[in-house]
């Protein structure tokens, strides 16, 4: 399998739990051609799920262990990403992102100049 790969978290799940679609992940995992690429944010699903089905202990192994064995380079975002990305996908307004923005700066520095004050 050539070129680049997006693993979800549903996909490393799968894996791991050698559940429907362990084979296909795993071909791509063992592959030498296929370059693997896997979100932050579905890192952080995953750390989630097996953090909620199997403890907190078990979702650090993943992360501190697991993750790192795998052939994977993992991608992050900048905050304004994880906003419009989900804005974009849950409300079917996009033009809210600038005003969502712009209302999390201004109560980020309402917070910090309330702080100053004290």
């Amino acid at each position: 399998m050539n070129g680049k790969k997006v693993l979800d978290s549903y996909a490393l799940l799968a894996y791991l739990n050698k559940e429907k679609g362990y084979d296909k992940v795993k071909s791509l995992l063992s592959s030498e051609k296929a370059v693997l690429l896997m979100n932050d944010i579905n890192i952080g699903e995953a750390f989630y799920v097996i953090s909620r089905n199997r403890g907190f202990e078990k979702a650090e192994y993943f992360v501190n262990t697991i993750l790192k064995s795998l052939p994977l380079s993992t991608v992050g975002n900048t905050f304004h990403e994880v906003l419009e990305a989900g804005l974009r996908h849950k409300s079917g307004f996009p033009g809210l992102l600038f005003f969502l923005g712009h209302v999390i700066v201004d109560i980020n520095l309402q917070y910090k100049e309330a702080l100053w004050k004290r």
